[in-house]
This record gives structure tokens, C-alpha cells and sequence, in this order.
């Protein structure tokens, strides 16, 4: 920061008994930016050397002190050290001190240029911290931790969100949604997709989410059109110790969790790991999941530098329920899964992420950081062959996956008297070989009976590589007014080396190049009230799937439905059948804050051309059909609020309303048409009670009705339902030798209603995937 200054709270409060045995000080620490309290701050109190480090809650207690003034230190790494004046008398003394972050603050360095501040960055966002996270995690994936934030939508195949989880914001699924870690894209560059499932348990080790709604300020990564999701990791703690984790519940759900954090160590180097397990059999029949996960992260803090390493990942074995099942099976069995019926069909796969950030300082108003990583994994999933009408036939099928990703993240930040400028870029290769055979038939190689080869059924590798360049202005020409202005380029080139495998197609390169300018606003009317708009602009290209995916089909012109030019002399393909989409993004939001309520609110309108959108039908791996719509829009209003009436009750809730529909699309017969699998109410109800050790919570959340299907067709929808959970948790501190013992019990589903979270056409057939009833899970965590 520019001005090195320490911000202090002070104040006395009436005060107990007096102590015989001498003055005792108590009191908090906090961060002065963000209000969140300090584990770990190194308190001393004067020439008495009396003191320690502040707990998870950042409160601290020194006892014994003489009578009079003394000077307390408060030291903690990436933030500036204060040295308080504090009177110490016969009576206890309460005080609060707000630490200033220095320029390396820490792990929010790392995150600095995806990173929306209040009441300065004009989007919309919302923020999750730890403290949220450790009250009410359990089992859940991201997607199912954020599914309370204003217009995001989750769903799970296995129905109780262990497995395969799925996020949208604004409706607009994973793929249209960027992701970073630690400010490094996670979205898989060939598909825009992110499979939570890969890293089971990422949860534990997040220290905390932003989410951004619309196009938001991601300088690079993954085009995020619904919104952004940034997640800094690494619980890292200045005092030393382990914490553990056990988790049961309903459908044989459990986990096991075991996590280490050095503390500081030779006043620099930090360590943290974790590793987890969890198992489930799933709501739905054979939905169940075998999930491992690991985590380990280590810092090395100079004096004006700092170098981060992380390496994280898991192991998955989910059982396949990628499809749903029709109503009359649903009325039957809840529980169905119709289309698994193969005991071993199986989805295998592990993927490790390899992290470097480094930080570096060389003046107090110029920042330089250097992020390289690298992303190895390899699976496969296997299930029974079908033909193309979709019926068995006696062979198995597997589909194998080894990807390479390798990208380098640069960035230059200068702070200067009105703001700040930064400068940076990235360049991303990836590489990715895909190969399918049938196993298990009597058949010569390459010898076709009906419609099923033996063999091989496609090979071929696909590599993609994105270089990108941006620029970000932040400027205060007021104290109160702050503008931000954007201005990114960056360019993908797809090589998919020839297909090997019988129709061995050749495909030319192809590539995309696009410029994407944002420019905002905020004022700061008063101390409570700012108001903030914004313009982007945002282009996403199709992934590959949507081009080529053999997989997905069973017959040659299958294959090569996504490109519109074919040569059948040279057996080639070029011109890609989808155009990227293009989206002018409009924001108009205002925040009032008081300390004992909010309430914030937006509008925003998306007009598209060329929006990719889903048919509703659903291909031979679980993939969706997608066609381009000319021109469509999305509007809508999202509103929050909080409220705390009284000591410990805190109300929140949300609401967002939108219309999503097509403007223009093919011959005109669905113009005015929803957009398909997009909700358009969405509203959350949380209710907690904190009383000294005990914690509760009541939560209801209401998603709206949606079409599946381009046609609108009635029947065609996910119907609209409300379900309600219900949280306790106590705190025991110091007890059983350990620091802090915690166990909590959670029901989901609290009145045990019925509802389907997805449906989707299965060549045709409406299908659709229910929930899970009332169900119940019991944890635990010790800290020692």
C-alpha cells in the first residue's frame, strides 16, 4: 500500500471484578480492510514480556500485568506491526486493533487482479470465508458450498451432492462460468469445464470464494460470461497444529479428513497439508462415489518477495448416473437410475495441479508476480456398447483421457497517487489425447457386425493454445468516486491431429481472436451508500465438444456434424458449424450498509449474438446437442439483504428475477422462446443463532420452474420446489487435550419434499433427476 499507516480501535467497555493478581488485558484483532479477525498475531505487552498469539477467533488475553501504561506489539507476517499505548488498571481492559495490510498481504496477493473490493470495484459479488466454511461444511463440493449466493444454481447426478456436481450462475452453466485457484484458470481449455469431482474435499483447504455475476473483471482464464468464481487456497496459520475430520450419514455417506499446518517457521516459511476420503452410495440407485484427496502448500515470506508452491488434487471412482430417469419411472422409484444398469460402468480419473507464484516488491508502489503451473491427469470410463437406436449390445465400451496443460501468468502493478495501473498476460498450451475401443466382443479387428466395430472406435489429440494480453486501470479522481477501465486481447488456436481410428478424418487449424473492453463506475454518496455501473464486452469460443466429439456419435456423418465444409477426396474437415458467442454485458447496482443491516441490489441485461445454447438434447456420453441463436438476451434483478435485530441473530436473504429468451433464432418459429435450463426465480432464507458455544442454523431455498427443451414443450420442465436444512454446531475449547472440539448435525431436506434438480431429452425422452429426500449427516472436528 501506499501509505503505511495502523488503524486502531480502542475503547473501554464496563468491566468486571478487579483482578487481585494484577491487571489483565483482553481483547481482538482484526484485519482493517476486510474486518475479519487474526489467528496467530504475536501480542507482547511491554518490558513484562507477557503475552501470545491471538486464537482462530483472533482474541487474545494476557494476565498479571502491573498497574500503569504499557506499549503492546502486535506483529503478524504481511501485515504492518502497531504498537499500542494501553492503560492497565485494577479492572479488566477491552480493546480491538485493526492491523493495516502491508503490499504483500498475504495469500489475497496472489488474487489481487481478479479480485473485486467493495464499495470501489463496480460488479456485483459476493464473498465466503472461512469462518462460513467451517460452520457448515461437511461433504460439499464447491458448487453445492455457493448454492445459497444470489442466482446460482446447483445440482449433483448421484442427487445429494457428493460425485458429480454442477454450477450455474445467472443459469449460465459451468462452462460460461471462469474459474481461477489462487488467481490461476481452472477451467479445462479444451471443453470450459471444470469437474469438481476431480478434486473431492477442495473445500476443506479454501480459505476463501469470491464470485463475481456477469462478466466481472477475470483479466484471463476462461471466458466468464454467467460470472467468476475465484478461490484462494491454503489454510495457512502462524501457530502450529493438526486438525481432524469425520463425517456420517445418510446413504452410507462418510469422511475422513486429517490436516497439518506448520505454524511459522524460522519467521518465514509456512507449511500446510491435508488429506481426505470420502465414500457414498449415493441417493440414486448405483450413484455412489469412492473420492480421495490431497492437498499440500508451502511459503517462503522475504522482505520484500514472497514464493508460494501448491499441489493439489484426487483420485475419482463415481458410478455412472449421467442420465435421468422418465416420470413413470421416477413414481416407481424415486431412486432410479434406468440407464446404468452395467454394474462396472464406471468414470475413473485423477488430476494433480502443480502451482508456483511468486511475488515480488521491488519499491513500495510496484508490484511484480510470476505464476507458472501445470495440470497432468489421466482416466477413463467404461460402460455397456449401444447402438445407435441406444440398445445394448454384448460389449463393453471404454473412453480414455490423458491431458498435459502447462501456462504462465505474468503481471506488473504500479500504484500511483490516484490509482492503480496494471499490466499483464498469459500464455496457456494444452494438449489432450483421446482414444475410445470396445472390449469384451468376438470380433476381428476392425471388422464391423451392424453398426459396432471392434477395436478402436476414435483416436485422435487436440491441442490448444491461448496467448493473452490485458491491461486494468483503477482510478480515484475523487476520494469518493473510483473508475475502472479494461481493455484485453487474447487469441486460441485449436490443432486436432487426425483422427486414427477408421474414418481418420484430417481437420485444418482453426483459431479465434478477440478484444473484450469493460469500463465502470462507483461513488461513494456516503459513508453507506454507493451506486456503481458498468459496460463489458465478452466473446467466448465453442469448446471442442461442440466441434468434434467422437464420443458422442455413432456414425461417421455423426462425427462431422460440427464443421461445415467437408472434402470427401482428402478426407478433411474445416470451418467450424459454430460461431463464438458475442455478449455486450450492462450493470446498474447500489449497496446501503449500516452496522446492523444491508441491503444491495442490481439490475443487469445481456444482449447476445451468436449465444451458444442447449437443444435439451443429450448425446451418447452425457453431453448436450448445442445450436447458435442470432441474437437473445438475458435481464434481470438480483437483490440481498441482512439483518442483525439482536446480540447473535443474524437474518439473510436473497432473490434475483430474470427473463431469458430467444430474440432471433433459426427460422424463426422460436423467437420469444425461453431459453432452455435457465431458472428464473431463485431466492435463499438463512437464519442463524449464535449463542456463546452453540451455533444454528435454518436455511430454505425456492428454484423456479424451467423448460429443458428449445420448444418450450409443456411437460418439457423442471418443476418449481422449495426445500428447507437445518444446522446446530458447539464449540468446545480446550478440552480432551485438544484446542477446540466441534461436533455439528445436519438435515437436508427438512419436510422431506419431492422435486427433480435437472431434466434433460434423452434422445428424445424427457428424463429427469430427483433429489434427495430428508437426509441427515453428523461431523466432527478436533483441533489439536
Amino acid at each position: 500500500m501506499r501509505f503505511r499507516m495502523i488503524s486502531a480501535i480502542l475503547g473501554s467497555i464496563l468491566c468486571s471484578a478487579a483482578i487481585a493478581a494484577g491487571g489483565e488485558l483482553s481483547g481482538r484483532v482484526v484485519d482493517r480492510d476486510t474486518r475479519e479477525p487474526l489467528e496467530g498475531v504475536n501480542v507482547v505487552v511491554g518490558e513484562t514480556g507477557r503475552g501470545g498469539p491471538t486464537d482462530d477467533r483472533g482474541r487474545f488475553r494476557v494476565t498479571g500485568l502491573p498497574d500503569g501504561e504499557h506499549a503492546v506489539r502486535l506483529s503478524f507476517v504481511g501485515y504492518l506491526t502497531a504498537v499500542e499505548s494501553i492503560e492497565v488498571g485494577a479492572e479488566l481492559v477491552l480493546v480491538e486493533v485493526a492491523l493495516t495490510p502491508t503490499v504483500l498481504e498475504g495469500q489475497a496477493v496472489t488474487v489481487t487482479a481478479t479480485r473485486a473490493v467493495e464499495r470501489e470495484t463496480p460488479v456485483a459479488f459476493s464473498n465466503i470465508d472461512r469462518g462460513h466454511i467451517e460452520r457448515t461444511l461437511t461433504t460439499a463440493d464447491v458448487p453445492s458450498m455457493l448454492n445459497e449466493l444470489p442466482s446460482v444454481h446447483t445440482w449433483s447426478l448421484a442427487g445429494n451432492g457428493i460425485g458429480y456436481t454442477y454450477l450455474s450462475i445467472r443459469g449460465f452453466p459451468q462452462e460460461r462460468i471462469a474459474v481461477t485457484v489462487n488467481g490461476i484458470p481452472l477451467n479445462d481449455p479444451e471443453t470450459h469445464m471444470v469437474y469438481w469431482v476431480n478434486m473431492p474435499d477442495l473445500m476443506e483447504s479454501v480459505e476463501d470464494i469470491q464470485v463475481q455475476r456477469g462478466v466481472g473483471i477475470s483479466p484471463y482464464g476462461a471466458a466468464a460470461i454467467g460470472g467468476s468464481v475465484n478461490l484462494v487456497t491454503g489454510t495457512f496459520r502462524q501457530t502450529e497444529g493438526i486438525t481432524l475430520t469425520g463425517v456420517v450419514g445418510s446413504y452410507d455417506s462418510r469422511k475422513f479428513s486429517a490436516e497439518f499446518n506448520s505454524g511459522t517457521v524460522a519467521d518465514r516459511y509456512q507449511m500446510y497439508g491435508r488429506f481426505s476420503r470420502i465414500t457414498s452410495d449415493g441417493y440414486r440407485d448405483q450413484g455412489w462415489s469412492d473420492l480421495w484427496s490431497y492437498y499440500f502448500g508451502a511459503v517462503r515470506q522475504g522482505k520484500n518477495s514472497r514464493l508460494r508452491f501448491n499441489f493439489f488434487g484426487g483420485t475419482e471412482k463415481t458410478h455412472y448416473a449421467f442420465y435421468g430417469a422418465t416420470k413413470e419411472q421416477l413414481a416407481d422409484n424415486r431412486k432410479a437410475n434406468p440407464f446404468s444398469p452395467y454394474e462396472d460402468a464406471t468414470d475413473n480419473f485423477t488430476q494433480p495441479h502443480y502451482q508456483l507464484i511468486h511475488e515480488w516488491q521491488p519499491a513500495a508502489d510496484w508490484m511484480v508476480s510470476n505464476a507458472i503451473y501445470a495440470i497432468k491427469g489421466d482416466g477413463f470410463y467404461k460402460d455397456q456398447h449401444w447402438d445407435e437406436n441406444f440398445n445394448p449390445v454384448a460389449a463393453i465400451r471404454r473412453d480414455l483421457l490423458d491431458i498435459t496443460q502447462y501456462g504462465w501468468i505474468p503481471r506488473v502493478e504500479w500504484t500511483h497517487a490516484q490509482g492503480t495501473l496494471t499490466v499483464g498476460g498469459e500464455l496457456r498450451t494444452n494438449g489432450n489425447h483421446h482414444w475410445g475401443e470396445v472390449l469384451g466382443i468376438e470380433m476381428v479387428e476392425g471388422e464391423t457386425v451392424g453398426s459396432i466395430r471392434s477395436g478402436r472406435l476414435y483416436d485422435f489429440e487436440a491441442r490448444k493454445t491461448t496467448l493473452g494480453v490485458y491491461a486494468h486501470e483503477r482510478y480515484r479522481p475523487l476520494g469518493n468516486l473510483s473508475v475502472e477501465a479494461h481493455l484485453s486481447a487474447i487469441g486460441h488456436v485449436f490443432d486436432i491431429g487426425d483422427e486414427r481410428a477408421f474414418a481418420a478424418e484430417q481437420i485444418e487449424d482453426f483459431s479465434y481472436f478477440f478484444l473484450m473492453p469493460r469500463l465502470g463506475i462507483n461513488y461513494n454518496l456516503s459513508e453507506a451508500f454507493n451506486l456503481f455501473a458498468n459496460f463489458s464486452v465478452g466473446r467466448r469460443e465453442p469448446g471442442l465438444t461442440n466441434l468434434f466429439d467422437p464420443p458422442a456419435f455413432f456414425g461417421d456423418a455423426d462425427r462431422r456434424q460440427g464443421f461445415t465444409e467437408y472434402d470427401a477426396a482428402t478426407n478433411r474437415l474445416s470451418d467450424p458449424r459454430l460461431e463464438a458467442e458475442r455478449l455486450n454485458n450492462w450493470e446498474l447496482g447500489a449497496g446501503y450498509v449500516q452496522p446492523r443491516w444491508l441491503i444491495k441490489g442490481n439490475l443487469y441485461r445481456m444482449d447476445f449474438s451468436d449465444e451458444i445454447v442447449a437443444t435439451g438434447q443429450v448425446l451418447g456420453t452425457g453431453s448436450f446437442d448445442h445450436e447458435n441463436a442470432a441474437r437473445s438476451t438475458h435481464q434481470g434483478i438480483e437483490l440481498s439483504a441482512a439483518v442483525r435485530p439482536v446480540t447473535g441473530l443474524t437474518v439473510l436473504g436473497n432473490a434475483s428475477f430474470s427473463g431469458n429468451s430467444l430474440e432471433e433464432f433459426g427460422n424463426g418459429s422460436l423467437d420469444g422462446n425461453d431459453i432452455p435450463n435457465f431458472p428464473e426465480r431463485l431466492a435463499n432464507l438463512r437464519v442463524t443463532y449464535q449463542r456463546r458455544r452453540l451455533w444454528s442454523s435454518l436455511r430454505l431455498r425456492h428454484v423456479g420452474g424451467y423448460f429443458f427443451d428449445l420448444q418450450n414443450t409443456p411437460g418439457n420442465e423442471v418443476e418449481a420446489y422449495t426445500i428447507a436444512g437445518l444446522r446446530l454446531s458447539y464449540r468446545i475449547e480446550d478440552a480432551w487435550d485438544a484446542r477446540v472440539v466441534e461436533p455439528s448435525f445436519e438435515i437436508d431436506n427438512l419436510f422431506d419434499a419431492e422435486y427433480e434438480t435437472w431434466g434433460g431429452l434423452f434422445f428424445g425422452t424427457p428424463t429427469w433427476i430427483g433429489g434427495a429426500g430428508r437426509n441427515f449427516l453428523f461431523s466432527i472436528r478436533v483441533t489439536l
